[in-house]
């Protein structure tokens, strides 16, 4: 059953058990439906594989299973963030830069560290030219969006949902 693979997946992934974790995830992935029912947790399970290879080394495999949860979903925050890190590890600091500005163009807030150096982050002006882009409601209302963290990855940029009673 893949749901009870997601679930040991997810389990051990929060035990950093990374090893078992990706065995179960994988097989979650492989019999896990990819019909709308299943969408968010078919994008959850390549989430969770490609921060269990980012944590493992494998840079690559991580790359592509948050890719995949990018192509359902690309507005997904915590997908952009994590392939941020793997691009950082892979040394490409143009990629990981675009990847952090998207997850901070909804309101992310990433800080300078040991693991993201200041020249990954957007700069000031840029955090503030992708955030004035994400919050136009398209309700109309004038009104900038307010929304739970789980919304606003579920939201897209292109259908942004605020939340207010004028839709």
């Amino acid at each position: 059953n893949w749901k009870a693979h997601f679930n040991l997946g997810d389990i051990l992934l929060r035990k950093e058990m990374f090893v078992p974790a990706m065995a179960h995830l994988k097989e979650a992935i492989r019999y896990m439906p990819k019909d709308t029912a299943n969408l968010a947790a078919y994008v959850t399970a390549n989430i969770h594989m490609g921060y269990a290879l980012l944590r493992t080394g494998n840079y690559d495999g991580a790359a592509g299973h948050l890719a995949e949860a990018l192509k359902y979903n690309p507005d997904h925050v915590r997908a952009h963030y994590t392939l941020g890190h793997v691009y950082m590890e892979k040394k490409d600091i143009a990629k990981a830069r675009k990847h952090f500005s998207e997850a901070a163009g909804f309101g992310f807030r990433i800080a300078a560290s040991e693991s993201v150096p200041a020249e990954a982050l957007p700069s000031a002006a840029e955090a503030l030219a992708i955030t004035d882009a994400a919050s136009t409601c398209l309700c109309r209302s004038g009104r900038a969006p307010s929304f739970s963290a789980n919304v606003a990855e579920a939201s897209s940029r292109r259908g942004l949902r605020c939340g207010c009673a004028s839709r």
